[in-house]
Protein backbone atom coordinates (compact mmCIF):
# COMPACT_ATOMS: atom_id res chain seq x y z
CA UNK A 1 0.00 0.00 0.00
CA UNK A 2 2.67 2.58 0.78
CA UNK A 3 4.88 1.65 -2.05
CA UNK A 4 1.46 2.21 -4.41
CA UNK A 5 0.75 5.71 -2.49
CA UNK A 6 4.47 6.93 -3.49
CA UNK A 7 4.24 5.57 -7.05
CA UNK A 8 1.13 6.93 -7.58
CA UNK A 9 2.59 10.69 -6.07
CA UNK A 10 5.56 10.14 -8.13
CA UNK A 11 3.83 9.22 -11.82
CA UNK A 12 1.82 12.13 -11.15
CA UNK A 13 3.85 14.91 -10.32
CA UNK A 14 7.92 13.30 -11.25
CA UNK A 15 6.01 12.57 -15.10
CA UNK A 16 8.59 15.00 -16.65
CA UNK A 17 12.02 12.78 -15.59
CA UNK A 18 13.10 10.48 -17.80
CA UNK A 19 15.48 9.26 -20.30
CA UNK A 20 22.16 8.23 -19.53
CA UNK A 21 22.76 9.24 -16.15
CA UNK A 22 25.69 10.69 -14.80
CA UNK A 23 27.28 10.82 -11.34
CA UNK A 24 25.08 13.51 -10.07
CA UNK A 25 21.81 11.66 -10.34
CA UNK A 26 22.10 10.48 -6.89
CA UNK A 27 23.18 13.39 -5.70
CA UNK A 28 19.71 14.76 -7.21
CA UNK A 29 17.98 12.16 -5.34
CA UNK A 30 19.20 13.28 -2.16
CA UNK A 31 18.53 17.00 -2.46
CA UNK A 32 15.54 16.59 -3.70
CA UNK A 33 14.51 14.44 -0.04
CA UNK A 34 16.40 16.83 1.65
CA UNK A 35 14.35 19.70 0.25
CA UNK A 36 11.04 18.28 0.64
CA UNK A 37 12.01 17.54 4.58
CA UNK A 38 13.12 20.97 4.63
CA UNK A 39 9.59 21.72 3.73
CA UNK A 40 8.23 19.49 5.95
CA UNK A 41 10.54 21.56 9.19
CA UNK A 42 8.77 24.46 7.54
CA UNK A 43 4.81 23.64 8.13
CA UNK A 44 5.08 22.15 10.89
CA UNK A 45 5.80 25.53 12.58
CA UNK A 46 2.78 27.69 13.35
CA UNK A 47 1.09 29.68 10.88
CA UNK A 48 3.53 33.09 11.74
CA UNK A 49 6.61 31.00 11.39
CA UNK A 50 5.69 29.51 8.34
CA UNK A 51 4.42 33.27 6.88
CA UNK A 52 8.22 34.78 7.69
CA UNK A 53 9.41 31.07 5.97
CA UNK A 54 8.27 32.19 2.72
CA UNK A 55 11.08 33.34 1.27
CA UNK A 56 12.32 30.10 2.34
CA UNK A 57 9.59 27.82 0.94
CA UNK A 58 9.83 29.78 -2.55
CA UNK A 59 13.77 28.74 -2.66
CA UNK A 60 12.77 25.33 -1.46
CA UNK A 61 10.18 24.65 -4.11
CA UNK A 62 12.97 26.49 -7.19
CA UNK A 63 15.81 23.94 -5.94
CA UNK A 64 13.00 21.11 -6.40
CA UNK A 65 12.62 22.10 -10.03
CA UNK A 66 15.65 23.09 -10.51
CA UNK A 67 16.91 19.45 -9.36
CA UNK A 68 13.91 17.72 -11.87
CA UNK A 69 14.87 19.77 -14.54
CA UNK A 70 19.02 18.37 -13.98
CA UNK A 71 17.61 14.77 -13.57
CA UNK A 72 15.89 15.02 -17.04
CA UNK A 73 18.25 16.45 -18.56
CA UNK A 74 20.55 13.79 -17.63
CA UNK A 75 18.38 11.18 -19.67
CA UNK A 76 18.60 8.22 -17.06
CA UNK A 77 17.51 5.26 -18.79
CA UNK A 78 14.57 2.65 -17.47
CA UNK A 79 17.74 0.52 -15.53
CA UNK A 80 19.19 3.87 -14.04
CA UNK A 81 15.75 5.03 -12.66
CA UNK A 82 14.71 1.77 -11.02
CA UNK A 83 18.18 1.12 -9.04
CA UNK A 84 17.55 4.98 -8.33
CA UNK A 85 14.46 4.53 -6.96
CA UNK A 86 15.23 1.50 -4.93
CA UNK A 87 18.12 2.62 -3.72
CA UNK A 88 16.30 5.96 -2.31
CA UNK A 89 12.42 4.58 -1.87
CA UNK A 90 11.98 4.71 2.18
CA UNK A 91 13.81 8.07 1.82
CA UNK A 92 11.78 9.51 -0.81
CA UNK A 93 8.47 7.63 0.77
CA UNK A 94 9.21 9.06 4.38
CA UNK A 95 9.59 12.49 3.00
CA UNK A 96 6.87 12.55 1.08
CA UNK A 97 4.73 11.54 3.80
CA UNK A 98 6.02 14.01 5.95
CA UNK A 99 5.58 16.86 3.66
CA UNK A 100 1.97 15.62 2.83
CA UNK A 101 0.89 15.37 6.90
CA UNK A 102 1.80 18.80 7.33
CA UNK A 103 -0.11 20.19 4.69
CA UNK A 104 -3.19 18.13 5.62
CA UNK A 105 -2.63 19.11 9.57
CA UNK A 106 -2.32 22.91 7.62
CA UNK A 107 -5.36 22.57 5.39
CA UNK A 108 -7.63 21.79 8.45
CA UNK A 109 -6.48 24.96 10.04
CA UNK A 110 -7.01 26.78 7.06
CA UNK A 111 -3.78 27.90 7.05
CA UNK A 112 -2.64 28.96 3.73
CA UNK A 113 0.81 27.70 3.40
CA UNK A 114 2.71 30.78 0.69
CA UNK A 115 4.04 29.84 -2.51
CA UNK A 116 2.67 26.54 -2.44
CA UNK A 117 3.31 25.36 -6.09
CA UNK A 118 3.44 21.68 -7.36
CA UNK A 119 6.71 20.23 -7.48
CA UNK A 120 8.28 17.07 -9.05
CA UNK A 121 9.50 14.58 -7.55
CA UNK A 122 12.47 11.80 -8.33
CA UNK A 123 10.81 8.18 -10.31
CA UNK A 124 11.56 5.67 -8.44
CA UNK A 125 10.56 3.25 -11.67
CA UNK A 126 10.75 3.21 -15.19
CA UNK A 127 7.24 3.95 -16.18
CA UNK A 128 7.14 6.87 -13.41
CA UNK A 129 9.62 8.82 -15.62
CA UNK A 130 7.64 8.31 -18.91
Amino acid sequence: MKRSFVLGIIMVIGGLLSGCGGPNADQLYRDQVHDLNSLADILDQDEAAIQSSADKIKDLQTHLQESAQKLKELKLSDAEIKKLGDKHFDEIFKATQRYTRALQKLAEKNITVPHREGFPLPPVSPSAGN
